[in-house]
């Protein structure tokens, strides 16, 4: 049941992203989604904070057609805080043509118990080396370098 869901709620989803990108708050009058959103597309490694605390990040971000991502969220206990459980999931999002990045879960691959998805909000820093901006259900932090 989950993979027909997630089959016929993926084009769905995706079309509702990419109607909604342009009014985000904060978008430049007229940004839309870029074309090619290869520039972004690899391995990200860093981390993020919410509830549970710092928490290890690998983002593998791969690149479609009309400034689409897809994403594959890994997280996992980093030294500071030893106790977060691993887990992985799917995600989607867009690149707009003023930069900014959202991504939005879409699929668990590996979900540990009492945990949800989150999604990411950013934008390239760093010579386009860092990825960096906001877990927006957490209202904290996340950055990842490029590897």
């Amino acid at each position: 049941m989950d993979k027909i869901f997630a089959r016929i709620a993926t084009p769905c989803l995706l079309a509702l992203l990419a109607a909604c990108a342009p009014a985000r708050p904060g978008a430049a009058p007229g940004a839309g989604l870029v074309p090619d959103a290869t520039p972004l597309a690899g391995r990200w490694v860093g981390t993020y904070t919410c509830a549970q605390g710092q928490t290890g990040l690998t983002l593998t971000l791969s690149a479609g057609t009309m400034g689409q991502l897809d994403a594959r969220f890994e997280f996992y206990p980093v030294p500071g805080n030893p106790s977060v459980p691993s887990g992985a999931y799917r995600m989607m999002g867009w690149l707009t043509t003023d930069g900014h990045l959202a991504l939005v879960g879409v699929e668990w691959i590996r979900r540990p118990p009492d945990y949800v998805m989150v999604g990411l909000s950013g934008r390239l820093a760093g010579g386009g080396r860092v990825l960096e901006g906001t877990v927006p259900e957490c209202a904290a932090p996340f950055s990842l370098e490029r590897r």
